[in-house]
């Protein structure tokens, strides 16, 4: 009886606990928000597994490598010469994310009056500067499973166990005192 107790215990610990450590990842990307035609910049990928293969794609390229052990990866990529607004996806762990980086022609920035208020002028070409902040539709990252039943029901199970132990080492006590 006593292996018995202690080959479920195993099963259960084996099996049951193995769900909850599935850990799940959730990707963001971010990049710049703007950048000027043919501009050269990096795009930073988080939230996958570590070591683990992804892909993006941007403005029609695409490619793909493998993340640090932190789940990180840089991707350095160049705008397009075209303005207008286009988005970077990254795929990885099972998950996309994605962020638009705007492409801004400096020559059609608007005037800002000048200096001192003299008349003229024109505002400086936008630069790259701050992030996309991409992620999936506004999620957290999880650090860990969404499954807390599976966690009660196990818990369950051995408590059930346990008492179901107890019970017959307490029946076995009594008729050994009891011969």
């Amino acid at each position: 009886m006593k292996k018995l107790a202690v080959a479920l215990t195993a099963v259960i610990a084996l099996f049951g606990f193995g769900a909850l450590a599935h850990a799940q990842y959730t990707p963001s990307v971010s990049a710049p928000g703007t950048v000027n035609p043919g501009q050269a910049f990096n795009a930073t990928v988080s939230g996958c597994q570590g070591n683990s293969a992804y892909t993006w794609s941007f403005d029609g390229q695409a490619g793909g490598g493998t993340t640090d052990a932190s789940g990180g990866a840089t991707i350095a990529l160049t705008a397009p010469t075209a303005p207008g607004d286009y988005p970077v996806v990254v795929n990885c762990s099972g998950s996309t994310a994605s962020t638009n980086v705007g492409v801004v022609d400096p020559s059609a920035a608007p005037t800002n009056g000048g200096n001192g208020g003299n008349g003229g002028g024109s505002a400086a070409a936008p630069t790259a500067g701050g992030t996309g902040g991409g992620t999936v539709a506004g999620t957290i990252p999880a650090t860990g499973s969404d499954s807390i039943q599976t966690g009660l029901l196990i818990g369950a199970g051995a408590v059930i166990v346990g008492l179901g132990l107890l019970g017959t080492a307490h029946i076995r006590r009594r008729q050994t005192a009891s011969a």
